[in-house]
């Protein structure tokens, strides 16, 4: 902890707004340890509680990583490593997992030997740390999901019945305790649906399919009883399903980790062809998932996440290793750009540090970057490798134009004008990339338009290798 909050000045100077303190490693991880005892989930507590504070000082916000998976013990541990020794992958540990999230045969086989390693490498930790036997499976054993015979279940831990709602009332409480003692600004709950098994407890009078998604009506509960305790609390969840957007402020997915392989790499066999190979598809791709989303529904986009740090060996963990660094720039701009809340996992910021700098003085002084529209259909690129997006807000608009490709090209681009508000003497841009950080008051360089057709303007543009160009018109101001 005394290291996070001397590495403070530097987080904030990047950019970064929220801090999100994940659980501490290697124990108790992903797991529930206890919840009242935040100095062995999360450090120390007095130093955590000094942290937030010097966090607020910099207008910064805190959020805590909160588990509803289930309680790990030793007795869960050792039947779980039991499993993964003697299961279908345990000769093939050592196995390349960058790409468990593609699609077909081998990205399911990657997926389960990464799991499985994880499993491992973990176990001798999760054992020393845990009980023998966790207290909350003998005090209340109606809180746990079970099978046919009533023993309790999980993925790899004793998963809660997050739909009990006397454990709802007990989850409530204590994250209630953990705002006020702690004075932080919300939780991120990992993946709450998942143990999505079917709960046949005797302590239950529903469908065996209900209890993973309890979470949902735990969320309505817990929202409303944080907020009497600090309305301006924020809760962030994994999915990005429609319906935990009616009480999450932000969620995320795993859709970069499908999405990032399928344009840098792409494949042409059926079966890992998720129909994105390039920029162009890529951001149909987005206008497609954007127009699912309910109105108002924030997501938070990544490159590297801690999903995407732990499944791949050492070498291969961040994009930056598996693509190299001129790449990752180009992922940043398409990430951070597009709309949302933009997520790094710690780390992900190393060697692309003035780009992320660059990223956030955009979102800072653009509000179409910061909170605009993202519309995909208002500009098009006649070269599939450029990814495009026009981000309007209030009269006033922004292109994001990315080469994804480790090729030169030039691409004729075609801008909507009456979708923008271009009219007369709105045929110049500059290219707010260029311009860097702004400094003294820098505006990048000029673009003319070249043509005017139909309600069309027409751009003509080389771009370099994972090339990224942020147009504007020239009034819309950069703050020096």
């Amino acid at each position: 902890m005394p290291a996070l909050a001397a590495d403070l000045d530097r987080i904030a100077d990047l950019g970064y707004d929220v801090l999100q303190i994940m659980p501490r490693q290697p124990y108790p991880s992903y797991n529930v340890h206890d919840y009242t005892d935040v100095s062995t989930t999360y450090g120390d507590e007095d130093e955590l509680r000094a942290l937030v504070d010097a966090c607020h000082a910099r207008g910064m916000r805190v959020i805590l990583d909160i588990l509803l998976h289930g309680v790990i013990d030793q007795e869960v541990m050792a039947a779980t490593a039991e499993r993964v020794r003697g299961g279908p992958f345990a000769a093939r540990l050592a196995e390349t997992t960058t790409d468990v999230w593609g699609s077909g045969q081998d990205s399911l086989d990657a997926r389960d030997i990464a799991w499985s390693r994880h499993i491992l490498d973990f176990e001798p930790y999760w054992s020393a740390g845990s009980p023998s036997r966790h207290p909350l499976a003998d005090q209340h054993p109606e809180w746990f999901m079970r099978d046919s015979a009533q023993r309790i279940i999980g993925v790899y831990t004793k998963a809660f019945d997050v739909a009990n709602r006397a454990w709802q009332e007990y989850f409530c409480a204590a994250a209630e305790d953990l705002v006020r003692r702690l004075d932080v600004d919300g939780f991120r709950f990992d993946a709450p649906t998942y143990n999505a098994l079917p709960n046949w407890s005797e302590a239950t009078s529903r469908r065996a399919s209900h209890s993973p998604l309890g979470c949902l009506e735990l969320f309505h509960l817990l929202r409303r009883r944080l907020k009497r305790v600090k309305e301006s609390v924020m809760l962030y969840t994994e999915p990005s399903g429609v319906l935990f957007h009616q009480s999450m402020d932000v969620t995320y997915n795993y859709d970069e980790q499908r999405l990032i392989p399928a344009v840098l790499r792409p494949r042409t066999d059926a079966a890992a062809d998720i129909g994105v190979r390039n920029g162009r598809e890529l951001a149909g791709w987005l206008r497609d998932r954007d127009a699912v989303l309910p109105r108002g529904a924030v997501i938070a986009p990544h490159v590297d996440s801690h999903d995407t740090f732990w499944w791949p060996l050492p070498g291969e963990k961040w994009r930056r290793e598996q693509y190299g660094v001129a790449a990752t720039r180009a992922l940043l701009a398409v990430f951070a750009l597009s709309g949302g809340a933009y997520m790094t996992f710690v780390g992900g910021e190393c060697d692309i540090e003035p780009e992320v700098r660059r990223v956030h003085r955009l979102r800072a002084e653009l509000p179409e970057i910061r909170t605009g529209r993202a519309d995909y259909d208002v500009v098009a690129a006649d070269a599939a490798e450029v990814f495009a997006v026009a981000r309007s807000a209030g009269g006033r608009f922004t292109l994001v134009l990315v080469n994804l490709s480790a090729e030169a090209v030039t691409a004729s681009c075609t801008v909507a004008a009456d979708r923008v508000g271009l009219a007369g003497g709105g045929a110049v841009l500059r290219d707010r990339w260029d311009a860097g950080d702004g400094v003294g008051g820098g505006q990048g360089a000029e673009i003319r338009m070249e043509t005017q057709s139909e309600g069309t303007w027409t751009l003509r543009l080389p771009f370099e290798p994972y090339q990224v160009r942020v147009l504007s018109p020239p009034d819309a101001k950069m703050t020096p």
